[in-house]
């Protein structure tokens, strides 16, 4: 059964969802967020079936956990951001239709939206105001995203937050040799995703591009990288810039990591950069600083002042290496 998986997989979420169902304190909306996608969908089936289920937890096996488990419970609706854009009329439907009299004896209405940072500016808004002001106190619901900075901060924060940990990544480097991935996109992808459909992705090539030049010029020709990522990188569409520069700054953070740690292990032009670095700088205060600006990277902040404002703090810190 997928609960048994969860609780190995993820004993820290399975404890927050079973601790809330038994104690019959489940928030009325929750964002699931990381990089395992499928984890996080089936999770989010879960507990839709734990809400109708009879028992407490969900027993999986019963008519009613069948149907949510099928998409074919009545008062369940699930909408997709994966494949294209979640639009107002979208979220419009799923109001107009939980204004309605319940369908299930149950009574509880739940709805899921995956890759809900793929809705459109003007469906998160619509969905602000069916979260601040829903049509009645039996409605769920449940966000799953990857990139947690996409979403407006004023949905975020009238949610119910569950970060799912990434899988083991020596696991996930071993299956995506399997699938020809090469290094370092291997090592990247193992560590940021547990997906090789990701290398595919504009924002992820954009963003080792990006990276490969950061590595270059870091620490000393920072003024270097800043131009050439204000020129090169920004301009083609907003939503990827975004998309972009969360992923340029989860790489960063990976590389600021691994010359923390000296990592040997690493081949190619990343390798040889780790390799070879002896500057005396304080790597935890870069690390910081680049954790602070991709937490800074959604919809409403001016992401030139996030890349400028990234380079002139990791200046500071190299600064003080030359004062001592």
């Amino acid at each position: 059964m997928f609960k048994d998986n969860l609780r190995n997989e993820q004993p820290i979420v399975y404890r927050i969802l079973t601790n809330a169902l038994h104690n019959d304190q489940v928030a009325h909306a929750y964002i699931f967020y990381g990089r395992n996608n499928q984890t996080m969908v089936d999770t989010a089936i879960f507990l839709a079936q734990s809400l109708v289920c009879p028992a407490k937890i969900a027993c999986e096996t019963c008519e009613a956990c069948q149907r949510v488990k099928h998409l074919s419970y009545g008062d369940l609706l699930y909408l997709d951001g994966k494949e294209a854009t979640i639009k107002k009329e979208d979220i419009l439907n799923l109001q107009q239709q939980f204004a309605k009299t319940a369908l299930e004896p149950n009574g509880s209405k739940i709805y899921i939206i995956n890759h809900v940072e793929n809705a459109s500016d003007s469906a998160l808004n619509s969905l602000l105001k069916f979260l601040e002001e829903p049509s009645s106190n039996n409605i769920y619901a449940i966000f799953i995203t990857d990139n947690i900075y996409q979403v407006l901060p004023t949905i975020v924060s009238r949610c119910e937050i569950i970060q799912f940990r990434p899988d083991d990544p020596q696991k996930t480097a071993e299956s995506l040799q399997k699938q020809g991935i090469e290094e370092p996109d291997r090592y990247f992808l193992s560590v940021l995703c547990q997906d090789a459909s990701f290398q595919e992705k504009e924002e992820y090539q954009l963003a080792v591009v990006a990276l490969q030049r950061f590595v270059k010029d870091f620490p000393d020709k920072l003024d270097d990288f800043l131009l050439y990522y204000q020129l090169e990188m920004f301009g083609k569409d907003k939503d990827l810039d975004l998309r972009t520069a969360i992923t340029f700054f989860e790489l960063a953070s990976v590389f600021i990591k691994d010359l923390s740690i000296d990592k040997n292990d690493a081949n190619g032009w990343y390798g040889e950069k780790i390799s070879s670095f002896d500057a005396k700088i304080s790597l935890a205060k870069c690390l910081l600083i680049t954790l602070q600006q991709k937490d800074k990277c959604n919809k409403t902040n001016n992401l030139r002042l996030i890349i400028d404002e990234f380079i002139y703090k990791l200046q500071e810190v190299i600064n003080e290496r030359i004062s001592i």
